[in-house]
């Protein structure tokens, strides 16, 4: 019953996984056409220069954020080209003709991994530019999400 449950769950899991970025946006990896991750990164990057006049970020400030964020890009690609290839493994073993539910349980688990070093690598790179910032700049950071969240439906920056 045990392996039952878990080649339904690891199913429907890899059903998600590689439905998700067709549906999200066919035939593209990331949202933003890139591999996943890189939308996550060029967001905090856009968002950082579009606040920094009004919270006085310095030259030297936005130096350092330019290369925070340059030496996180080849990382955050390196694990989104990861996941692009995962994803077309599971699209391999996972069609009618060939389906593996050992592989997709692998794959599945592998999926997730690949996703957890993305987020870690993600809050590690957001702490590395915040820390750059002045503790009354991440205040007024906070200030502006806390006042433009209903504009936003209060869907994200929870």
């Amino acid at each position: 019953m045990k392996i039952m449950i878990k080649t339904l769950t690891a199913a429907i899991l890899a059903t998600c996984v590689v439905a998700s970025p067709a549906i999200a946006r066919p035939g593209q990896g990331g949202h933003a056409g890139g591999p996943p991750g890189i939308e996550t990164l060029m967001h905090l990057s856009r968002h950082l220069e579009h606040v920094a006049d009004e919270i006085n970020v310095t030259q030297e400030q936005r130096d350092a954020i330019r290369g925070i964020i340059d030496t996180a890009r080849p990382q955050f690609r390196e694990v989104g080209d990861a996941i692009r290839a995962n994803h077309e493994l599971i699209r391999t073993v996972s069609s009618p003709e060939s389906y593996d539910a050992e592989a997709v349980a692998i794959l599945a688990d592998e999926h997730g991994a690949l996703v957890s070093e993305l987020v870690i690598l993600g809050a590690q790179t957001k702490v590395n530019v915040l820390s750059v910032l002045t503790v009354e700049q991440r205040e007024q950071l906070t200030a502006m999400r806390e006042e433009r969240r209903p504009r936003w439906g209060g869907k994200r920056g929870k």
